[in-house]
């Protein structure tokens, strides 16, 4: 099982305590994808694409030497995760997607619909600066970009966007997570050339697959993940109900019970 981390731009280590704890069921390999973490960043930033990405996964399975894999995918790791399974549909045994923003070509996207939800939960002053900073931009990716850079200042909403209890989500292995910043260049690189259409690709595939989400998700939200399963042929979809983003810090032992049952009996 490979564990397709978020961002873009992030790093595979908020998951690896959970991670710990699914790997006493299933063997778990971290990644952090090129130019994040503990990745060294390419020469060329021309180098971030899906499809560089999909090859750099398909290289990490010929290393380790698996015919297929589990992907577990989370936020715009369950995007990448999409693109794998679709560019190598027999490669993949299961698919396992968190907070999905994948999407159809009428929606208008769950990343351009960020800043209105930054904007419900954030705290008054972040609302006024979100408000003023936007107004009268049009262009979607610039628009999220404007609205996380007003965020970066406010701690609180932050994690209001991540957490549904955000004075009581929990650290599970206890420690601090260590800082290894933000790919900017890549996350502008990816935001920009997310598709539509993958959804469709994805639906004419019958692999088996799990789909979670918080109902509080502030990020990416519940209608995506909803609808995804509608269209899927071969689908679950549990929902964490007191969860927002990040269910596998708020509700580890019902996340770890329901990826496990999904292993277990698809």
């Amino acid at each position: 099982m490979v564990l397709v981390h978020g961002g873009p731009g992030a790093s595979a280590c908020p998951y690896e305590a959970i991670g710990d704890r699914l790997a006493r069921r299933v063997p778990v390999v971290f990644y952090d994808q090129r130019g994040c973490g503990r990745s060294g960043k390419p020469a060329q930033a021309d180098t971030y694409t899906f499809a560089r990405l999909v090859r750099d996964l398909d290289e990490l399975r010929v290393a380790l030497g698996l015919e297929s894999f589990v992907l577990w995918g989370v936020s715009f790791g369950a995007v990448l995760a999409a693109e794998y399974v679709v560019t190598y549909p027999r490669r993949v045994s299961r698919l396992i997607l968190q907070a999905p923003p994948i999407v159809g070509p009428l929606h208008p996207g769950a990343i351009a619909l960020q800043p209105a939800a930054i904007d419900a939960l954030a705290t008054p002053v972040t609302r006024a600066a979100l408000r003023a900073r936007l107004d009268g931009v049009e262009d979607p990716v610039q628009r999220v970009w404007l609205a996380h850079a007003v965020l970066a200042e406010d701690v609180v909403t932050r994690r209001r966007l991540a957490l549904r209890n955000p004075d009581g989500g929990a650290d599970s292995d206890g420690k601090d997570e260590p800082d290894f910043g933000f790919n900017e260049t890549m996350a502008r690189a990816l935001l920009a050339t997310m598709r539509t259409d993958l959804i469709d690709d994805l639906a004419d595939l019958d692999t088996a697959t799990l789909v979670m989400a918080g109902l509080w998700d502030g990020n990416v939200g519940v209608d995506s993940a909803r609808d995804l399963v509608v269209r899927l042929r071969n689908a679950s979809l549990h929902l964490f109900h007191r969860s927002a983003h990040s269910p596998h810090d708020e509700e580890p032992d019902e996340y770890l019970a329901a990826i496990e049952a999904f292993l277990v009996n698809g």
